[in-house]
């Protein structure tokens, strides 16, 4: 919906209008019909989840990951705490005790040794 809504931007600053289609998205006398309301409430609520994506970004920045056949897999992401190294075991992701607020999200766990209390 996103895609959508570009091409319809980059449309919109390169052409002129000429009328309206009848069909799905007007009706005979230019009216917006519900097809059109639908997709402009998905196109909302596209750019709503990105937002909060965007959001998520900042607050949990994307892991780094390399691999190689004499250390195998390792991660690691960028934090405003400075680099830390996580591992990831059983799809999720185990932080340093230092972020024990996050264990309550749903995909984090913590290190071993760290103590919950």
């Amino acid at each position: 919906t996103l895609a959508l809504r570009r091409w319809l931007a980059f449309y919109r600053s390169n052409y002129v209008p000429v009328g309206k289609l009848v069909g799905r998205y007007y009706d005979e006398n230019g009216a917006p019909t519900e097809a059109l309301r639908q997709a402009e409430a998905a196109i909302e609520e596209g750019l709503r989840l990105k937002a909060e994506s965007d959001q998520r970004k900042q607050q949990f920045p994307p892991c780094n990951s390399e691999w190689s056949s004499a250390v195998g897999s390792r991660f690691w992401a960028w934090w405003p705490l400075g680099v830390n190294s996580f591992s990831v075991c059983s799809g999720f992701l185990r932080l340093p005790c230092n972020y024990l607020s996050l264990y309550s999200l749903q995909g984090f766990s913590h290190f071993g040794n760290c103590h919950l209390n």
